[in-house]
């Protein structure tokens, strides 16, 4: 590779749109609420800050330490990014055993989790719209086994989450989630 073809390769890379995206919102992660008990708490904790981590249009880092109050407003203003405190709320967790489909054998268990994104503007304290997100994953089994449940509870847990961090990125940004448009029909005169 000659100078020139490296030269055009690396102003490529720089022109590419994530490599100029900037982030546009600050995220401040409060924690995990659990309405309902299933023990997954650190699991949620550490999903939600890894999918706000893995979003160019977000960052988690302001500065240490953090500025707080009037500060913060500040630096939020300079940076030219809308800031946010973000809490996990989980609402529904559990397993079902359900009898085995037509022509199976084996019992089908089921862990569901429902969980929701609260957001605080920051430093205001105003309650912002957040995203919501549910997940069921089931597996054959010839007993039940505690391992087993953990385990699809946190497959369950990692899905709703990203699903809950994605629609909420998407409403704290200013856009609406996609939705499926109704066709109209029209009407035919006779």
């Amino acid at each position: 590779m000659n100078k020139y073809t490296a030269s055009a390769l690396i102003l490529t890379l720089l022109a590419s749109p994530a490599a100029r995206a900037r982030p546009k919102l600050y995220v401040e992660i409060g924690g995990v609420k659990a309405a309902a008990k299933c023990g997954l708490r650190k699991k949620a904790l550490e999903t939600l800050t890894k999918e706000f981590s893995a979003s160019n249009k977000v960052t988690l880092d302001i500065g240490k330490p953090a500025p707080k109050g009037k500060a913060l407003a500040k630096v939020l203003k300079k940076r030219r990014l809308k800031g946010y405190r973000v809490q996990l709320r989980i609402t529904k967790c559990g397993t079902e055993v359900h009898p085995p489909p037509k022509g199976k054998v084996y019992r089908v268990l089921m862990a569901s989790v429902s969980v929701a994104v609260d957001a605080e503007k920051l430093p205001s304290d105003q309650m912002a719209l957040a995203g919501q997100g549910s997940a069921s994953v089931g597996t054959e089994i010839s007993t039940v086994k505690e391992k087993e449940k953990r385990q699809l509870l946190g497959e369950a847990m990692v899905a709703a989450t990203k699903q809950a961090v994605g629609k909420s990125i998407a409403t704290l940004l200013g856009g609406k989630t996609k939705k499926r448009r109704r066709r109209r029909r029209k009407r035919r005169r006779k």
